[in-house]
């Protein structure tokens, strides 16, 4: 059974073979005129591919009619024409006809021997120091391949600072280059109080070459930005000098406060380390380090309290089934069903924050997008009050004044919002009303019991609609958001207008929407 499909296979196979050169079956110039057919192109190049989906070795996947050191001369052959290209074009196919999981990328690695040593091979730290290599590979939510590094055995994961240092005698460069490196760790703790924040760097000797006799790092710490944010005394536990005879000693870690002081309502911060390596037998050198991803922005706007937050981090909204399970469900339905899937990872359809009028650029109220989708009626009441199935259950024993009340999703509080207008106005989802909303209601069969429902009174859902209104509990509608998010989870994470979270129901994890008729007990029986 082939390992892709011929629908797949023969377009990607003529992609790869208009690249490669004509060649007879034959070599001409053997001594004796012919010898054994050279093995097709094509058979390697089904090889190649089987161990590309199986990530397999060659020696695994090789055949009486192709061997494993034919695979290897292939690629290589392939390689120094300048057309090893069939992972990627591979996984170009394989991204147009069925698409690749790129919203969860995961990364693992391996330690193998390399008896033979290379330009790559370091000591393996569990082989007894013999040579070995370290083999990264990503793939997608699938298990799919997107690509494989490899580096000495030795080679920690953490990011690294590495120091060369150019041997001088007599003040003379002598052109010997010795080498040293450390894997550096950060951690930053930020306030959502306060604009006072603490860095952390951990640096670990991975390598000082014994001719250095000893290194000495000089470590700045800076914010980047010398106007808004200044630095506090830094102290280290574990001294910046290590020794070519003991290299491995100790590790150092150094700590130091910044302070953001707003002169704009909002800044972003860039920590920044500049290390300077030096050695009584080499010349200095310095290297500027810095984390990807750790972008700070403080602020006065979600809170007139100065705070920060990691600029880049997308965090997770997740509501409270065991208070409020029919508003849980009810959100869980329209994320999971609809074709926008607000605030879903893994649609990678991020909810949007819509602050106040006063925070947000079109200077939209969020109660406006609610009364699109749930409109009051003259005397005040709530929409559900005259037009919610009468069936919707209240809980006059938790709050006697208790009263039917519309529910919706995507929040009003956000981008997605049905009520929200779409053009100059941002809204991604707009509708007239309600009324263009999954309809659903919640009632309950027993004390504890909960049951959602669409709305037998009307028409079924389409499940093309972009957002759901339900009725539902008065006090269980306002507790599921209420203070719990708008003082607690965007507080904490100081969300500004426009900014992306995710929102989450790990209790229907086990749950399966993709039927027209979905049906679903939780927690899980």
């Amino acid at each position: 059974m082939p390992a892709v499909p011929a629908c797949l296979l023969e377009p990607l196979w003529d992609q790869f073979a208009a690249l490669l050169p004509v060649r007879e079956g034959y070599a001409s110039t053997h001594s004796l005129g012919c010898h054994r057919r050279r093995v097709a192109d094509r058979t390697v190049f089904e090889h190649v591919v089987l161990a590309l989906v199986h990530g397999s070795r060659y020696e695994r996947i090789s055949t009486v009619g192709c061997s494993d050191r034919t695979i290897r001369r292939r690629v290589k052959e392939w390689s120094a024409l300048g057309i090893s290209e069939v992972h990627a074009l591979a996984l170009k196919a394989y991204d147009r006809m069925i698409g690749l999981g790129l919203s969860e990328i995961s990364v693992d690695g391996c330690i193998a021997k390399a008896p033979s040593g290379g330009e790559k091979a370091g000591r393996s730290p569990v082989d007894r120091s013999k040579q070995g290599l370290k083999r990264s590979v990503a793939s997608d939510a699938c298990g799919v391949p997107l690509g494989i590094i490899s580096a000495g055995a030795n080679r920690h994961g953490s990011p690294t600072y590495e120091y060369q240092g150019i041997v001088v005698k007599d003040g003379k460069p002598t052109g010997e280059v010795l080498n040293a490196s450390w894997a550096v760790g950060q951690e930053v703790k930020l306030s959502g109080t306060s604009g006072t924040f603490t860095q952390q760097l951990i640096l670990v000797p991975l390598e000082v070459d014994p001719k250095f006799v000893s290194v000495t790092l000089d470590v700045e710490f800076d914010c980047l930005m010398a106007d808004d944010c200044s630095n506090g005394p830094q102290s280290w536990d574990g001294a910046l000098e290590w020794t070519g005879a003991d290299p491995f000693s100790h590790t150092a870690i150094g700590k130091i406060g910044h302070t953001w002081t707003p002169t704009d309502n909002t800044d972003l911060l860039d920590l920044s380390t500049k290390i300077t390596a030096y050695s009584p037998v080499a010349k200095p050198a310095a290297t500027r380090w810095q984390a990807d991803g750790a972008q700070i922005r403080c602020d006065t706007i979600s809170s007139t309290t100065p705070g920060c937050a990691f600029y880049k981090y997308i965090p997770t909204w997740v509501m409270n089934f065991k208070k409020t399970p029919p508003a849980v469900a009810h959100a869980w339905l329209i994320q999971s069903k609809l074709p926008n899937h607000p605030g879903s990872k893994a649609a990678n359809k991020p909810m949007f924050f819509l602050p106040a009028a006063d925070k947000n650029a079109p200077g939209r109220d969020p109660n406006k997008n609610r009364d699109v989708i749930c409109p009051k009626n003259s005397d005040g009441t709530s929409w559900a009050g005259k037009y919610g199935n009468p069936r919707t259950t209240t809980v006059p024993e938790i709050s006697a004044s208790d009263k039917m009340s519309c529910d919706e999703f995507a929040y009003a509080s956000s981008y997605n919002s049905g009520g929200m207008p779409g053009g100059i106005i941002g809204g991604m989802n707009p509708v007239a009303s309600g009324d263009e909303c999954v309809q659903t209601y919640a009632t309950r069969a027993t004390q504890g019991e909960w049951h959602l429902y669409d709305d037998e009174r009307l028409a079924g859902p389409t499940w093309s609609e972009v957002c759901g209104r339900s009725a539902m509990s008065g006090w269980i509608n306002f507790t599921s958001m209420g203070g719990a998010f708008s003082s607690g989870f965007s507080g904490k994470y100081r969300l500004l207008d426009k900014d992306p979270y995710w929102v989450d129901f790990p209790e229907f994890g086990h749950c399966d929407a993709s039927k027209a008729t979905v049906t679903c007990t939780v927690p899980k029986p």
